[in-house]
């Protein structure tokens, strides 16, 4: 069943009627991802304030997911909700609902990803308009521009899959001949057909043909909604519209919101025009809770600012934090010498020495820090450097420094994607990434220890050196990167030393920097680009298929994980693994990348004839 967003505080009700029923806890999955977290953390603060029983766990793939629902003690959960996963697969097949022992089950899917599987939204039979309380899969939609009419109607869901039986019907219409040549054989015979006969006869041959048109205007839609990925509202957003319609929201509430909105934007899920609207949205929510005559306690409030594309500048050095820009790296071509030249001569004329930048941002001199942006724009037009800045938010605080939503975004996601040290696994990183989204929303002194301790901060600026390092060694490095007239490929191998380049949010990093490059050097919009990475001691390649947003801000549908599947379907004794739950990011056999990027071209192709 398919939940407009409309009807958000109908489900958290239902959620709660399922779960005091027999004081049964509601078992959260939570993805590991920034945005998945924020949400989580807004969701489970209701539920405390609500005094219902919950359990929490974190997951990257399906399998986890599995293990969570299937170790549950299924006669007393009776409700399952599942954060930035599983809208895009079939939980009726996937988690056996159908089984005896999962009948109670209710799973609430609160998830970005799209599509939607249409077998959760129309196998139970449950229209959008009908009782909640029967539906055993619930999707919440945001409802975002233009998703009604994609979606295909269960008439014509159901249709589609009478595609063989339709066919078989198809071929075999005509094989008597025409009505005339039947009436010319059938007197020669001695046994006219009647022309009542004929006229059943052409009567049924049109209703098939009729029939045959709408299974492929069916099956068109079909493949249409299915044809590429994309981005719906970030959960956090939602469950933060689901606190302002139960009036339980607040600044913390709105912060973890700004979270996953921010990491939306800076992994370049969604195009710039519906960052800056959504943007829009929660400005008239922070004007709210933090104007005037609010009463911030300890002084601190949610204030609306532009910010610099410098990745962690109030953490790092001016001049590294340009220089592991991406924007600035592209715009300034930085990679073609991989030098700090011309980096230089833009700091020389704005008036900054060079031993000022070369230290920490927060021991700047203060007339410097505060000069900054109106400095950097006197030259912007002579250095490419236009949309240097762009929207964001921060948290001023009367005594201490501001926390910037950015900074938070790039310290916690490097927690989750950085390897786990020797006697801890993904969990470890996931529950302190948990705990410091938690920190920057709610417990600020902690926040400022885990900064201090620096080990977090440490994590993020080696992954951003990491991802820069390489992807200036493949663009500088002649042939690292195959030209093909639609799309480009880069292969290479890590070791331990270079391993979090296997992580997928890292890997979509890379390929968002050498698009970046690209798009700056060929004056256009970048290619898509497949990405593939050998990692010898797992005997695996982690394979990433990208699109970029245009120049415009417009993201395009991400069509290479239908791609995957079906080329790794070709391709005998392929075994092939999503990681995580965006079907563009996959791990196949180790020295498999080959042929298996000529099978996905082919099936791209066959798909699409201009592709």
């Amino acid at each position: 069943m398919r939940l407009l967003k409309s009807r958000l505080v109908e489900a958290y009700q239902q959620m709660k009627l399922r779960a005091r029923a027999d004081g049964s806890p509601i078992l959260i999955c939570v993805a590991s991802d920034c945005d998945a977290i924020a949400a989580n953390h807004i969701f489970t603060t209701l539920l405390h304030a609500d005094s219902i029983q919950y359990s929490m766990k974190p997951v990257r793939g399906y399998g986890d997911v599995e293990a969570a629902i299937d170790a549950i003690d299924k006669s007393s959960v009776k409700c399952v909700v599942l954060i930035n996963c599983g809208a895009m697969e079939d939980i009726y097949a996937r988690f056996r609902l159908e089984d005896a022992e999962n009948s109670m089950l209710q799973v609430y899917v609160i998830d970005s990803h799209r599509p939607f599987s249409l077998e959760n939204i129309h196998v139970d039979g449950i229209e959008e308009e009908e009782d909640l309380a029967k539906a055993r899969v619930v999707l919440i939609d945001d409802g975002g521009q233009g998703h009604d009419a994609e979606i295909p109607s269960i008439e014509e869901y159901s249709l589609a899959q009478e595609e063989g039986e339709e066919d078989e019907e198809g071929d075999s219409e005509d094989e008597d001949g025409n009505p005339r040549e039947r009436r010319k054989l059938d007197e020669e015979g001695g046994a006219a057909v009647s022309e009542e006969a004929d006229a059943e006869r052409d009567a049924e041959r049109h209703q098939r043909r009729e029939k045959r048109a709408l299974l492929a205007e069916a099956r068109d839609k079909v493949e249409s909604y299915y044809n590429g990925t994309k981005r719906g509202m970030a959960s956090a957003i939602l469950m933060f519209d689901l606190a302002c319609h139960v009036n339980k929201d607040s600044n913390t509430m709105l912060w973890w919101a700004i979270i996953g909105l921010t990491e939306q934007f800076l992994g370049e899920e969604l195009g710039r025009s519906r960052y800056e609207n959504q943007v829009g949205s929660v400005q008239e929510e922070m004007l709210r809770l933090n104007g005037p005559t609010h009463d911030q306690v300890g002084g601190n409030s949610i204030q609306f600012e532009e910010d610099f594309r410098f990745v962690l500048m109030h953490h790092w050095t001016l001049q590294k934090s340009m220089y592991h820009s991406f924007y600035v790296a592209a715009q300034l071509g930085i990679w073609k010498d991989r030098t700090t030249s011309k980096l230089q001569t833009l700091l020389a004329k704005m008036g900054y020495p060079l031993l000022e930048a070369e230290q920490k941002f927060i021991h700047m001199r203060e007339s410097l820090k505060k000069r900054l942006k109106d400095t950097l724009r006197e030259h912007q037009a002579e250095f490419n450097l236009d949309d240097v800045l762009f929207p964001t938010f921060f948290k001023e605080r009367k005594a201490r420094g501001k926390i910037a939503a950015a900074d938070c975004y790039h310290i916690c996601s490097a927690m989750l994607a950085s390897p786990p040290t020797e006697g801890k696994d993904w969990t470890d990183a996931w529950f302190e990434a948990h705990d410091a989204i938690h920190y920057c929303g709610n417990k600020e002194e902690q926040w400022d220890a885990l900064i201090a301790e620096k080990s977090a901060v440490n994590k993020a600026i080696r992954l951003q050196e990491a991802v820069v390092q390489k992807g200036f060694e493949l663009c500088y490095e002649k042939g690292r990167i195959q030209n093909y007239p639609k799309f480009r490929v880069v292969h290479f191998t890590v070791d331990e030393g270079n391993k979090v380049l296997l992580h997928p949010m890292v890997l979509s990093r890379l390929a968002l920097l050498l698009m970046d490059i690209d798009r700056v050097s060929k004056g256009k919009d970048p290619k898509p680009i497949i990405i593939g990475v050998d990692s010898e001691a797992d005997e695996t390649c982690t394979v990433a298929g990208v699109v970029a947003p245009m120049a415009t801000g417009f993201r395009e549908r991400n069509t290479f994980g239908q791609s995957f599947k079906e080329a790794a379907a070709q391709m005998p004794g392929m075994e092939m693994q999503m990681q995580g739950f965006d079907t563009e990011v996959i791990t196949v056999p180790i020295g498999m990348f080959k042929d298996f990027t000529h099978a996905v071209v082919a099936c791209m192709v066959e798909n699409n004839p201009d592709f």
